[in-house]
């Protein structure tokens, strides 16, 4: 869903008033109950949270949907006792709790599914929230005594929570033979953290269907045809045996279909394609309509024949689990006869482990052994998967960071992100290309092939996959499900087109609550892809009255920048809600202009005001210059205001990959409470390359719902290298082999 516009209801709050506070706190929402209203209806929903009284205003994603603030009153709170080295979040400061009350109507025409809102207070605009809008008929979830089941009419949206660990609800039903029933929980998309297995039994108690056990999605959806005529049971519980939330739609044809709309011509798959002698013809470009199925014999793989020329560069994309279907899909490019094709050498020159924990599929920083020898840019690997490095610390207990995109770690050179224990070996690795050798080392050397099981960030479980063809000739492309399953639902399209240099945005407060006088920080990060590395102009739209963000530039080579936003001091009251707005990116490549919005898909990005700023932040020098291998001070000052005394967590933003911050971790350290200045030492690595770029001092106001401010900005100059520096970073984009990240 893509909000160009934001649907607001003023409220007028009589007798409300906000929770006073040393500090200025935004609102937070903590839970909605219920969690749904059915089309057409118009319910009370109660809000808990933080700083919710004087309400002003409820900002909805969608005009179908309207509301009115009800009343506020506080909740009461056991007074915190703080145990010193354990309690550390304890000890910053809280809003008030308070409960909420709204009124929600919903029009007969409202769009079903998952919408969103945020409340808006004079102290800024909350968190966003979830609201699912049903076209069912809703039944709640009553809690029955032994193995009881609740007799339910379908179809119907049931709504309930699993509130202790081990509960099982329970839900009988009457079905007629042929029926075919759709069950699908919504549950990880209102914030629980069920992950729900669905169980379908008939009368006699006997397992029909049952989902959830192995997938990878929190929700679980099951599909069934009823054999007969009778009573039916549907049972939901949580995998992991926790209490939660849950709110579970059922029925056919009622959930939200997802299409896909493409541009290449489209075919479908032609059996039999099973094998590489058997691979069916396609064009390129092309999008193929196809299902991993087949009735008897093991389960299906397709592979299709397609021709490319010397350095072409292609990528082969899969849409399956976006749409809704259970194929977890693996795909791979092989030669005519069905062989791997190397895309690179990775040969390791170093070893270390992962230490202290297990480390999932997602999470881009990691716990090494030894960071001996390892530095900024450097390749490690890591079983199948190639990752880089963008941070590294100078001391120990603090986490190496590597390359991300919204929070999740990149994979390279088509490589799959994966999940990986303590102890496990990390290789720091050379890249070579196909059939380059060097002398052994004792320590493996790993060969990178064109295949991908999951695309990375925004893929789910869908594939990607670049290829660059080595020679002229035929190639298959082959694609099935990792996991060696199938089904008649288990449905793709795959596509396989040109590519051009390209990147996407992501873009970080997603609702900036703006002090009047004061500056706040926006971080833009791009996914760079096919290789584009040049710089790209950054600007804020759709600001309101009297605020401004001056444009900024993701430099050449790099993958951040700070946008920063300032109101001014007498911006006005804005008796109107949050503003929307986009930051927009821009690049030039090859004559064409590429213009990319950030998380194009995310509802209510808001800028609203907020009073005066409780922290300005400095920074001294304004401008600094290094030398590759120089350290120079940089010193940071608090001004704290509005009653409040709290330590200020800092971060030193929009640095080069070649400067770090000496003796802290990723850039980052505090200012005590007993402190208004620190000074920090910046370190340029000896094979900086000679820049001039903007950085930023980030303060934080640490609180339930924690505020930034920056420092105006510090010019950062490296000087050239001088003759006698021989050291250089790891390969540059250039010097990679075809096809190098990602």
């Amino acid at each position: 869903m893509t909000a160009k516009w934001v649907a607001w209801v003023a409220v007028v709050v009589g007798g409300a008033t906000v929770a006073a506070s040393a500090q200025t706190i935004p609102p937070e929402v903590y839970s909605v109950m219920p969690h749904g209203v059915e089309r057409g209806k118009t319910i009370t929903l109660t809000l808990e949270g933080r700083n919710l009284a004087g309400t002003r205003a409820l900002l909805f994603d969608s005009p179908a949907i309207s509301a009115k603030f009800v009343s506020a009153r506080d909740l009461p709170e056991e007074k915190r006792v703080i145990r010193p080295g354990e309690d550390l979040g304890a000890e910053v400061a809280q809003g008030m709790k308070q409960e909420a009350k709204i009124e929600v109507a919903v029009a007969k025409d409202a769009e079903p599914g998952i919408h969103w809102f945020r409340v808006q207070t004079p102290l800024g605009s909350s968190n966003l929230i979830a609201l699912d809008i049903g076209e069912l008929p809703e039944i709640e979830a009553k809690e029955m005594s032994g193995e009881e089941a609740q007799t339910v009419a379908l179809p119907a949206t049931l709504v309930g929570a699993l509130g202790s660990p081990g509960r099982v609800d329970a839900f009988q039903f009457r079905g007629k033979a042929g029926e075919e029933l759709v069950f699908e929980t919504v549950a990880s998309e209102l914030g629980s953290q069920l992950r729900s297995v669905l169980t379908l039994g008939d009368s006699t108690g006997k397992t029909l269907a049952r989902v959830g056990d192995y997938q990878r999605r929190p929700d679980a959806v099951l599909t069934a045809k009823l054999p007969a005529d009778g009573k039916y049971t549907i049972s939901i519980t949580d995998l992991e045996k926790r209490g939660g939330v849950v709110q579970t739609p059922q029925g056919p044809a009622f959930n939200k279909i997802r299409l896909a709309v493409n541009t290449p011509p489209e075919l479908e798959e032609t059996e039999p394609n099973d094998s590489p002698d058997h691979g069916q013809s396609i064009p390129v470009p092309v999008t193929i309509n196809g299902h991993i199925f087949k009735s008897s014999g093991p389960a299906d793989e397709d592979y299709f024949r397609f021709r490319a020329q010397k350095g072409e560069h292609l990528v082969a994309e899969v849409a399956a689990s976006r749409l809704g279907s259970p194929l977890d899909s693996v795909i791979e490019i092989l030669d005519a006869k069905g062989g791997e094709i190397p895309n690179a050498r990775a040969r390791a020159v170093a070893e270390t482990t992962l230490t202290l924990g297990n480390r999932d599929s997602k999470t881009s920083n990691l716990r090494l052994t030894s960071v001996s020898g390892i530095r900024v840019n450097d390749y490690l690997m890591m079983g199948d998967e190639l990752v880089q490095l963008m941070f590294v610390p100078d001391q120990p207990d603090i986490d190496p960071v590597v390359k991300n995109f919204a929070g999740e770690r990149l994979a390279l050179f088509n490589t799959t992100p994966e999940a990986h224990t303590a102890d496990s070996s990390v290789y720091k690795v050379q890249l070579l290309k196909p059939g380059e050798e060097m002398p052994p080392n004792g320590l493996p050397i790993f060969t990178l092939t064109y295949r991908n099981d999951d695309g990375g960030p925004g893929f789910a479980e869908d594939s990607r996959l670049d290829f660059n063809a080595p020679e002229d000739g035929e190639y298959l492309l082959h694609i099935k499900d990792v996991r060696g399953s199938q089904g008649p639902d288990f449905a793709y399209r795959l596509t396989l087109r040109g590519v051009s240099p390209d990147f996407r945005l992501t873009a970080s407060l997603a609702n900036p609550n703006v002090p009047r006088g004061g500056r706040v920080p926006v971080a833009v990060t791009a996914d760079r892809t096919a290789g584009y590395q040049g710089p790209i102009e950054v600007e804020v739209k759709g600001l309101p009255p009297g605020v401004a963000a001056a444009p900024a530039v993701i430099p050449e080579g790099q993958d951040s920048t700070i946008v920063v936003l300032v109101a001014a001091a007498d911006a006005p009251e804005n008796p109107m809600p949050g503003a929307p707005f986009e930051v927009v990116g821009k690049a030039s490549l090859a004559g064409r202009e590429l213009v990319r919005v950030a998380d194009p898909d995310r509802p209510l990005r808001l800028v609203s005001l907020m009073p005066a700023p409780d922290l300005v932040v400095s920074a001294e020098p304004k401008e600094i210059v290094l030398e590759p291998g120089q350290e120079v001070p940089l010193t940071i000052k608090c001004d704290r205001r509005n009653g409040f005394a709290g330590r200020v967590p800092y971060q030193i933003a929009n640095l080069p990959p070649s400067v770090v911050v000496a003796d802290i971790g990723f850039t980052g350290g505090f200012v005590t409470e007993k402190e208004s200045s620190r000074t920090v030492r910046l370190r340029a690595a000896d094979w900086a390359e000679a820049l001039e770029q903007p950085i930023y001092v980030v303060g934080q106001v640490e609180s339930n719902a924690t505020t930034a401010h920056v420092s105006t900005p510090v010019v950062l100059k490296i000087a050239p290298k001088k003759q006698s520096a021989k050291a250089t970073p790891a390969a540059s984009a250039a010097e990679l082999p075809s096809g190098a990240p990602h």
